[in-house]
């Protein structure tokens, strides 16, 4: 026959048992807050890489001569990075003498920093709002992505005429 004594042990050990399930389901839905805020970090991430590449690409496949509705990139001009520098003592060296290779030498000098001077870098920014179990303040999120101009469309006929041009001012400075 149960007791007093039973009833409260058994009523003791049920309070401690739904205790422990609350604060359990605290414990899961402050995990499960985290989770959706990670994953919506990740997505932020994600769709901002994608649209730096995206427009990046579009830019420089248009040599950095159009414009995108949507990008904004900022355009850097410079030399090849110093790759050219034999190439450039070269065409100094040979251009003194007034040769046909010195031309050549600049053209290909102009031509290396058409190709690899000047660069296009898109970056991107987005805003992902915590949850407000976990603070609900913002995080910012930014991709970038660079990558060097594509040259103009050229045919023979350009490229021609831009070496007897440069001929041209070679045999006027003699």
């Amino acid at each position: 026959m149960a007791t007093l004594g039973s009833y409260r042990k058994a009523a003791k050990l049920r309070g401690t048992a739904t205790i422990e399930a609350v604060m359990a389901l605290l414990v899961f839905v402050l995990i499960w807050a985290g989770i959706h805020y990670m994953g919506g970090l990740y997505e932020a991430q994600l769709r901002t890489e994608s649209e730096a590449r995206t427009c990046a690409w579009l830019i420089s496949a248009g040599a950095c001569e159009v414009e995108i509705q949507g990008c904004s990139t900022k355009m850097e001009d410079g030399d090849a990075g110093g790759k050219e520098t034999a190439l450039q003592e070269a065409a100094q060296s040979q251009s003194t003498g007034g040769t046909v290779a010195g031309a050549v030498a600049q053209k290909v000098l102009d031509s290396l920093d058409a190709l690899f001077g000047r660069n296009a870098e898109m970056t991107v920014g987005a805003e992902v709002t915590r949850p407000e179990l976990l603070g609900g303040k913002t995080a910012g999120v930014s991709s970038s992505y660079r990558l060097p101009c594509n040259t103009k469309a050229r045919n023979t006929d350009d490229l021609s005429f831009d070496l007897m041009d440069a001929l041209e001012e070679e045999e006027a400075f003699q």
